[in-house]
């Protein structure tokens, strides 16, 4: 248990410490753009959905996401849905595609929810219940990103190493994350 947290661990999130800014950056950069362009853009909105259904979100639904479980239960259903996401960024990660399907879904995702509550000037508390439930969890899904990609990357360019020992190796490397994101 020491080796995990004292060397691998650290060792594997070194590994992949500037892919995981890349992706961070990524994801970010979609967000923001598609939040903008979503909420700036005439006639955008109207796509997701009636004024009235908008407003039940932004007033009511964003809100109730987050405290209608007790706060037991919607820590179980988040960390469960979070660790599912990121077992499989890093297992489909080989396909080159699941992962940044899942960047680019998830931050439209989160780009529209933020073009909705600043429609109707609930951007404040977008940011307010978005950052403390948000940050670590979103932080083990960029990692996970990372890894994944990396996992392709090893099977597309294994360098001096076979296709199937490289992607042994960066394989058994990167479930060390896998594990490690879990807890976080």
């Amino acid at each position: 248990l020491t080796i995990f947290f004292a060397n691998q661990l650290p060792a594997a999130l070194y590994r992949i410490r500037w892919t995981s800014l890349v992706v961070t950056v990524a994801f970010v950069a979609i967000a923001t753009v598609y939040g903008l362009w979503a909420y700036f853009t005439p006639g955008v909105l109207d796509l997701f959905g009636s004024e009235a259904s908008r407003r039940e979100y932004a007033e009511e639904l964003f809100v109730n996401y987050y405290s209608e479980s007790s706060e037991g239960g919607f820590a179980s259903q988040v960390w469960t849905n979070n660790a599912w996401i990121t077992a499989q960024t890093v297992m489909f990660g080989i396909t080159g595609v699941f992962v940044p399907y899942i960047i680019v879904s998830n931050a439209i995702g989160l780009g529209t929810s933020g073009a909705v509550m600043a429609e109707f000037d609930r951007l404040g508390v977008f940011f307010l219940y978005l950052a403390p439930h948000g940050q670590l969890e979103l932080y083990s899904i960029f990692v996970a990103g990372a890894a994944g990609l990396l996992i392709f990357w090893s099977w597309v360019a294994p360098g001096t190493r076979t296709r199937r020992q490289a992607l042994a190796e960066d394989g058994r490397a990167f479930f060390t994350i896998v594990i490690g994101l879990a807890l976080a």
